[in-house]
């Protein structure tokens, strides 16, 4: 890694970014902050959480900015006055990626093109809000905007082929694609709370985890639906839940509901530091990610699990499911099949060893290497810089 080279400099948009919690904000918060790369990194993001600061040193080498909008529309943002941040961030800086799916980056990705900057796109799934006539509208217009943002994309950076060869839209694309997984971090477990997490957990049979935003997309229904006639269980929850979930309180109240009603053991620990996120992946006896539809692309979640040795259910869905089938480190299960998942659970806990040993630990952590994907990814900004300037 070639940490003495001039700083590149890289534009980034994300309409959410760090401290929002999900998958869309945690890869590129741990590329442009943890990689150890010369790249240094503008963000223009949106101001969604007024107690933030508009402009935030997050590390030596990333700035964010967060740009004021005029009003929501679902979980998007009207904003003209991003257009001048747009403009002005695009002639300091070498390289612009936009983080995708979003209709909000369309602009920037023009501006890019006027101003001769490469654009890359992160794609990380594609769109699919809950049916309602407004929702088809909404979701037409934001997958066309999409469409048009790959279609100015020097290059396409992607989870997995398994994904986006499921796709059609994207088969247009296929040449531009780069197949890199998401770089995947794991910390020390902290002692203390995982002592305090086994005290809860001695006193169940089984403990089950779930990490994640609780949003209607994650299945957690159906989670919470297999574990309902397993006796002696406790399920614990880690990740944003209500108003901290961009457009899903209601969602959460229903889960809440569901699992009184259930009398269902349950603690949600909310968002957690490195460390107890550890402690909680190492505490539980199974992660389950019961994923329904396409907005799941991957899962880092899974593979964050499997580096701690923990085993993991998900649905066998496209790019969810390649974690489990590379490592072998879970059981892979019908999207909506309660029965399915009680079974996996079951199996799991009683052939432990099967699912997680030193050699498939090992075997995760060779695969899901975060050297790997930040090299990969530096060499493609590297080679659209080198295009550029050997064409003027």
């Amino acid at each position: 890694m070639a940490t003495k080279e001039h700083s590149l400099n890289v534009l980034f948009f994300s309409p959410y970014f760090y401290p929002y919690i999900s998958g869309l904000t945690q890869y590129p918060y741990r590329l442009f902050m943890e990689n150890g790369l010369p790249i240094k990194t503008m963000c223009l993001t949106f101001h969604h959480d007024p107690h933030l600061p508009t402009d935030q040193e997050m590390g030596p080498l990333l700035h964010v900015r967060r740009m004021p909008f005029l009003f929501r529309i679902s979980k998007g943002f009207i904003s003209p006055q991003s257009l001048v941040h747009f403009w002005n961030e695009t002639k300091k800086n070498d390289v612009v990626m936009v983080n995708l799916p979003s209709f909000e980056g369309l602009l920037l990705s023009i501006f890019a093109v006027l101003q001769r900057k490469p654009l890359i796109s992160l794609l990380h799934c594609e769109v699919l809000l809950p049916f309602s006539i407004p929702n088809i509208t909404i979701n037409f217009i934001l997958n066309c905007g999409v469409f048009f943002q790959l279609f100015l994309s020097k290059k396409i950076i992607v989870y997995t082929e398994d994904y986006y060869e499921k796709k059609w839209m994207y088969h247009f694309f296929k040449d531009k694609m780069e197949v890199i997984p998401p770089p995947v971090h794991t910390s020390a477990p902290n002692a203390s709370y995982l002592k305090e997490l086994g005290i809860m957990k001695n006193k169940y049979k089984y403990s089950i985890g779930f990490c994640g935003r609780i949003a209607a997309e994650k299945g957690i229904e159906i989670l919470i639906e297999s574990v309902s006639s397993l006796k002696n269980t406790i399920v614990f929850f880690a990740g944003p839940t209500g108003k901290d979930v961009i457009g899903e309180e209601i969602y959460y109240a229903k889960i809440q509901r569901l699992l009184n009603m259930k009398k269902i053991p349950h603690v949600f620990l909310g968002i957690l530091s490195a460390g107890k996120l550890s402690s909680f992946y190492r505490i539980i006896d199974v992660l389950v990610l019961p994923s329904l539809n396409k907005t799941e692309a991957f899962g880092m979640v899974q593979v964050e699990a499997m580096l701690q040795g923990t085993p993991v259910i998900a649905s066998n869905l496209p790019g969810v499911r390649v974690p489990i089938i590379l490592t072998k480190m879970g059981i892979l299960t019908a999207p909506y099949n309660s029965l399915e998942i009680k079974d996996a659970i079951l199996e799991i806990v009683n052939f432990k060893e099967k699912y997680s040993n030193k050699e498939l630990i090992e075997n995760a952590k060779n695969i899901f290497d975060s050297k790997k994907t930040y090299d990969s990814i530096y060499s493609v900004i590297k080679s659209q810089m080198s295009q550029i300037r050997h064409s003027e």
